[in-house]
Protein backbone atom coordinates (compact mmCIF):
# COMPACT_ATOMS: atom_id res chain seq x y z
CA UNK A 1 0.00 0.00 0.00
CA UNK A 2 1.57 3.92 -0.16
CA UNK A 3 -0.30 7.13 0.61
CA UNK A 4 1.73 10.36 -0.56
CA UNK A 5 5.01 8.77 -0.59
CA UNK A 6 6.07 8.59 -4.30
CA UNK A 7 9.22 9.21 -3.47
CA UNK A 8 9.99 6.61 -0.82
CA UNK A 9 8.05 4.46 -3.23
CA UNK A 10 10.86 5.00 -5.93
CA UNK A 11 13.05 3.19 -3.15
CA UNK A 12 11.02 0.57 -2.72
CA UNK A 13 10.33 -0.36 -6.10
CA UNK A 14 14.28 -0.58 -7.38
CA UNK A 15 14.68 -3.14 -4.55
CA UNK A 16 12.45 -5.14 -6.24
CA UNK A 17 14.23 -4.75 -9.42
CA UNK A 18 17.29 -6.45 -7.76
CA UNK A 19 15.28 -9.37 -6.67
CA UNK A 20 17.57 -12.79 -7.85
CA UNK A 21 14.18 -14.30 -7.76
CA UNK A 22 12.42 -12.87 -10.91
CA UNK A 23 8.51 -14.33 -11.21
CA UNK A 24 7.04 -12.19 -9.83
CA UNK A 25 4.36 -9.31 -10.08
CA UNK A 26 4.49 -5.65 -8.39
CA UNK A 27 1.03 -4.37 -7.15
CA UNK A 28 1.14 -0.96 -5.89
CA UNK A 29 -2.35 -0.02 -3.91
CA UNK A 30 -2.57 3.29 -3.14
CA UNK A 31 -5.15 5.15 -1.23
CA UNK A 32 -6.22 7.65 -3.34
CA UNK A 33 -2.61 9.75 -3.15
CA UNK A 34 -2.30 13.45 -4.77
CA UNK A 35 1.40 13.40 -5.21
CA UNK A 36 3.52 12.49 -8.60
CA UNK A 37 2.85 8.27 -7.10
CA UNK A 38 1.47 7.34 -10.66
CA UNK A 39 4.65 9.15 -12.41
CA UNK A 40 6.92 6.77 -10.27
CA UNK A 41 5.56 3.40 -11.08
CA UNK A 42 5.45 4.36 -14.98
CA UNK A 43 9.32 4.56 -14.32
CA UNK A 44 9.41 0.76 -13.89
CA UNK A 45 6.86 -0.36 -16.32
CA UNK A 46 10.15 -1.73 -18.53
CA UNK A 47 11.77 -3.08 -15.49
CA UNK A 48 8.39 -4.77 -13.79
CA UNK A 49 5.29 -6.14 -14.08
CA UNK A 50 3.95 -3.87 -12.08
CA UNK A 51 0.04 -2.55 -11.54
CA UNK A 52 -0.89 0.35 -9.86
CA UNK A 53 -4.19 0.55 -8.30
CA UNK A 54 -6.46 3.19 -7.62
CA UNK A 55 -8.61 3.21 -4.76
CA UNK A 56 -10.99 5.98 -2.92
CA UNK A 57 -9.13 7.03 0.28
CA UNK A 58 -9.99 5.01 3.10
CA UNK A 59 -7.55 6.15 5.80
CA UNK A 60 -5.44 3.38 7.02
CA UNK A 61 -3.30 0.90 4.71
CA UNK A 62 -6.06 -2.14 5.22
CA UNK A 63 -8.15 -2.04 2.51
CA UNK A 64 -5.45 -1.20 0.04
CA UNK A 65 -3.90 -4.44 1.57
CA UNK A 66 -6.84 -6.09 0.77
CA UNK A 67 -7.42 -4.75 -2.99
CA UNK A 68 -3.74 -6.36 -3.30
CA UNK A 69 -4.98 -9.65 -2.00
CA UNK A 70 -7.66 -9.54 -4.21
CA UNK A 71 -6.03 -8.79 -7.32
CA UNK A 72 -3.03 -11.30 -7.02
CA UNK A 73 -2.42 -13.97 -9.46
CA UNK A 74 0.14 -15.65 -7.66
CA UNK A 75 0.17 -19.00 -5.37
CA UNK A 76 1.96 -16.46 -2.55
CA UNK A 77 1.24 -12.96 -1.66
CA UNK A 78 4.49 -11.06 -0.54
CA UNK A 79 3.57 -7.66 1.75
CA UNK A 80 6.06 -4.58 1.47
CA UNK A 81 4.63 -0.76 3.16
CA UNK A 82 6.29 1.60 -0.02
CA UNK A 83 9.04 3.54 2.79
CA UNK A 84 10.16 -0.18 3.39
CA UNK A 85 12.56 -1.90 1.31
CA UNK A 86 14.21 -5.35 0.63
CA UNK A 87 17.36 -6.90 0.26
CA UNK A 88 18.22 -8.47 -3.06
CA UNK A 89 17.72 -12.25 -1.62
CA UNK A 90 14.21 -11.62 0.13
CA UNK A 91 12.10 -13.52 -2.37
CA UNK A 92 14.32 -16.70 -2.92
CA UNK A 93 15.19 -17.18 0.61
CA UNK A 94 11.38 -16.91 1.53
CA UNK A 95 10.20 -19.21 -1.12
CA UNK A 96 12.60 -21.50 -0.13
CA UNK A 97 10.85 -21.83 3.02
CA UNK A 98 7.49 -22.06 1.55
CA UNK A 99 8.19 -24.74 -0.36
CA UNK A 100 9.68 -26.46 2.62
CA UNK A 101 5.78 -26.49 3.74
CA UNK A 102 5.56 -23.05 5.85
CA UNK A 103 2.09 -21.23 5.46
CA UNK A 104 3.68 -18.09 6.36
CA UNK A 105 7.28 -16.68 6.27
CA UNK A 106 8.82 -13.47 7.94
CA UNK A 107 12.37 -12.58 9.20
CA UNK A 108 13.78 -9.65 10.96
CA UNK A 109 14.29 -6.31 9.38
CA UNK A 110 16.89 -3.49 9.83
CA UNK A 111 15.94 -0.06 11.21
CA UNK A 112 16.88 3.04 8.53
CA UNK A 113 16.90 5.71 10.15
CA UNK A 114 18.94 8.59 7.65
CA UNK A 115 18.98 8.45 3.85
CA UNK A 116 22.36 7.62 2.36
CA UNK A 117 22.92 4.93 5.72
CA UNK A 118 24.91 2.57 5.40
CA UNK A 119 25.92 0.83 8.80
CA UNK A 120 22.71 -1.20 10.13
CA UNK A 121 22.75 -2.25 13.49
CA UNK A 122 19.11 -2.01 15.58
CA UNK A 123 16.85 -4.27 14.06
CA UNK A 124 12.95 -4.95 14.30
CA UNK A 125 13.13 -8.17 16.11
CA UNK A 126 10.97 -11.16 14.87
CA UNK A 127 10.44 -14.43 16.98
CA UNK A 128 9.53 -18.09 15.49
CA UNK A 129 5.95 -18.74 17.70
CA UNK A 130 5.91 -22.22 19.08
CA UNK A 131 4.34 -24.94 16.51
CA UNK A 132 2.44 -26.80 19.03
CA UNK A 133 0.55 -23.54 20.60
CA UNK A 134 1.13 -20.25 18.25
CA UNK A 135 -1.94 -18.75 18.60
CA UNK A 136 -1.13 -18.71 22.43
CA UNK A 137 2.81 -17.73 21.75
CA UNK A 138 1.38 -14.55 19.41
CA UNK A 139 -1.40 -13.66 22.06
CA UNK A 140 1.61 -13.77 25.35
CA UNK A 141 4.95 -12.77 23.53
CA UNK A 142 3.02 -10.33 20.98
CA UNK A 143 3.28 -9.68 17.29
CA UNK A 144 6.15 -11.66 16.14
CA UNK A 145 5.91 -10.98 12.32
CA UNK A 146 7.35 -7.24 11.28
CA UNK A 147 4.65 -6.86 7.99
CA UNK A 148 6.96 -5.94 5.60
CA UNK A 149 8.70 -9.17 5.73
CA UNK A 150 5.58 -11.42 5.53
CA UNK A 151 5.15 -13.47 2.80
CA UNK A 152 1.92 -15.94 3.13
CA UNK A 153 -0.07 -18.29 1.06
CA UNK A 154 -2.69 -16.72 -1.00
CA UNK A 155 -4.61 -19.48 -0.50
CA UNK A 156 -4.74 -19.11 3.66
CA UNK A 157 -5.14 -15.25 3.54
CA UNK A 158 -7.98 -15.26 1.19
CA UNK A 159 -9.58 -17.88 3.72
CA UNK A 160 -10.13 -15.44 6.06
CA UNK A 161 -10.63 -12.39 4.26
CA UNK A 162 -7.63 -10.56 4.81
CA UNK A 163 -7.06 -7.83 6.93
CA UNK A 164 -9.54 -6.59 9.11
CA UNK A 165 -10.83 -3.09 7.80
CA UNK A 166 -12.55 -2.06 11.28
CA UNK A 167 -11.14 1.60 12.28
CA UNK A 168 -10.61 0.49 15.54
CA UNK A 169 -8.03 -1.74 14.58
CA UNK A 170 -5.93 0.41 12.54
CA UNK A 171 -2.32 0.05 12.82
CA UNK A 172 -2.89 -3.26 14.84
CA UNK A 173 -4.96 -4.78 12.33
CA UNK A 174 -1.96 -7.00 10.68
CA UNK A 175 -1.16 -8.55 14.24
CA UNK A 176 -4.80 -9.21 14.00
CA UNK A 177 -4.27 -11.26 10.65
CA UNK A 178 -1.48 -13.28 11.88
CA UNK A 179 -4.02 -14.23 15.18
CA UNK A 180 -6.84 -15.32 13.24
CA UNK A 181 -4.04 -17.46 10.63
CA UNK A 182 -2.76 -18.90 13.83
CA UNK A 183 -6.42 -19.62 14.39
CA UNK A 184 -6.86 -21.27 11.41
CA UNK A 185 -3.52 -23.55 11.63
CA UNK A 186 -1.14 -21.97 9.55
CA UNK A 187 2.15 -22.82 9.29
CA UNK A 188 4.51 -20.18 11.02
CA UNK A 189 8.41 -20.35 9.58
CA UNK A 190 10.89 -17.40 10.70
CA UNK A 191 13.70 -17.19 8.19
CA UNK A 192 17.17 -16.33 10.58
CA UNK A 193 18.20 -13.81 7.77
CA UNK A 194 17.74 -10.24 8.39
CA UNK A 195 16.01 -9.83 4.36
CA UNK A 196 14.54 -6.18 4.43
CA UNK A 197 15.04 -2.69 5.95
CA UNK A 198 12.36 -0.75 8.03
CA UNK A 199 11.88 2.88 7.49
CA UNK A 200 12.23 5.06 10.58
CA UNK A 201 13.16 8.39 8.98
CA UNK A 202 9.90 10.08 9.36
CA UNK A 203 6.96 10.60 7.28
CA UNK A 204 6.37 6.35 7.49
CA UNK A 205 2.87 5.02 6.53
CA UNK A 206 1.78 4.77 9.82
CA UNK A 207 1.73 7.84 11.49
CA UNK A 208 1.66 8.65 15.11
CA UNK A 209 -1.81 9.10 15.62
CA UNK A 210 -2.32 5.65 14.02
CA UNK A 211 0.23 3.66 16.44
CA UNK A 212 -1.56 1.08 19.06
CA UNK A 213 -3.22 2.19 21.64
CA UNK A 214 -4.24 0.58 24.91
CA UNK A 215 -7.78 0.45 23.21
CA UNK A 216 -6.66 -1.20 19.99
CA UNK A 217 -4.61 -3.46 22.03
CA UNK A 218 -7.80 -4.43 24.64
CA UNK A 219 -10.05 -4.98 21.13
CA UNK A 220 -7.19 -7.65 19.84
CA UNK A 221 -7.44 -9.43 23.22
CA UNK A 222 -11.28 -9.70 23.26
CA UNK A 223 -11.54 -11.03 19.71
CA UNK A 224 -8.95 -13.58 19.85
CA UNK A 225 -8.72 -14.80 24.03
CA UNK A 226 -12.07 -17.09 23.87
CA UNK A 227 -10.03 -19.74 21.64
CA UNK A 228 -7.34 -19.30 24.88
CA UNK A 229 -6.93 -22.08 27.42
CA UNK A 230 -7.85 -20.32 30.91
CA UNK A 231 -3.66 -20.62 31.96
CA UNK A 232 -3.06 -18.97 28.63
CA UNK A 233 -6.05 -16.60 28.63
CA UNK A 234 -4.73 -15.51 32.05
CA UNK A 235 -0.49 -15.04 31.32
CA UNK A 236 -2.25 -13.22 27.79
CA UNK A 237 -4.46 -10.59 30.40
CA UNK A 238 -1.29 -10.07 32.24
CA UNK A 239 0.77 -8.78 28.88
CA UNK A 240 -2.13 -6.97 27.84
CA UNK A 241 -2.14 -4.95 31.37
CA UNK A 242 1.66 -3.97 31.01
CA UNK A 243 1.13 -3.28 27.77
CA UNK A 244 -1.77 -0.89 28.17
CA UNK A 245 0.07 0.64 30.79
CA UNK A 246 3.27 0.93 28.79
CA UNK A 247 0.85 3.31 26.16
CA UNK A 248 -0.69 5.21 29.04
CA UNK A 249 3.11 5.74 30.23
CA UNK A 250 4.14 7.28 26.94
CA UNK A 251 1.21 9.09 26.66
CA UNK A 252 1.63 10.79 29.27
CA UNK A 253 -1.19 9.52 31.68
CA UNK A 254 0.33 8.13 34.40
CA UNK A 255 -2.91 7.00 36.58
CA UNK A 256 -3.84 5.16 34.02
CA UNK A 257 -0.52 3.90 33.26
CA UNK A 258 -0.02 3.28 37.01
CA UNK A 259 -3.26 1.17 37.01
CA UNK A 260 -2.86 -1.30 33.94
CA UNK A 261 1.24 -2.01 35.77
CA UNK A 262 -0.55 -2.94 39.14
CA UNK A 263 -2.70 -5.25 37.12
CA UNK A 264 0.40 -7.17 35.41
CA UNK A 265 1.99 -7.17 38.71
CA UNK A 266 -1.19 -8.46 40.31
CA UNK A 267 -2.03 -10.75 37.22
CA UNK A 268 -0.44 -13.97 35.43
CA UNK A 269 1.84 -12.21 33.21
CA UNK A 270 5.21 -13.77 32.61
CA UNK A 271 8.12 -12.72 34.79
CA UNK A 272 9.73 -11.11 32.07
CA UNK A 273 6.91 -8.80 31.85
CA UNK A 274 6.54 -8.65 35.68
CA UNK A 275 9.84 -7.04 35.82
CA UNK A 276 9.30 -4.42 32.87
CA UNK A 277 6.27 -3.49 34.68
CA UNK A 278 7.89 -3.00 37.75
CA UNK A 279 10.53 -0.88 36.39
CA UNK A 280 7.66 1.01 34.37
CA UNK A 281 6.32 1.24 37.85
CA UNK A 282 8.81 2.84 39.63
CA UNK A 283 9.13 5.32 36.54
CA UNK A 284 5.42 6.20 36.90
CA UNK A 285 5.94 6.63 40.53
CA UNK A 286 9.02 9.11 40.41
CA UNK A 287 7.09 11.51 37.57
CA UNK A 288 4.02 11.12 40.09
CA UNK A 289 6.01 11.97 42.68
CA UNK A 290 9.10 13.81 41.96
CA UNK A 291 11.78 14.02 44.33
CA UNK A 292 12.59 18.03 45.42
Amino acid sequence: PTYNRAEELRRCLESLCGQTHRSFEVLVCDDESSDHTADVVDEFRAELDITLDCGAHFGGPARPRNRGIERARGAYIAFLDSDDWWSSEKLQRSMACLKSGADIVFHDLWRATRIGQHRYRKRVKSYQPDAASTLADLMIRGNALPLSSVVVRSECIRAIDGFSEDPGLVSVEDYDCWLRLAERGSRFIRSDSCLGYYWRGGGNITPYAGRPTANKYELVYKRHAGRLKPQDRRRAKGVLAYNCGRVHYLRGELRSSRLHLRKCLSGGAPGVYRLKALALLIAVMSKSHPVE
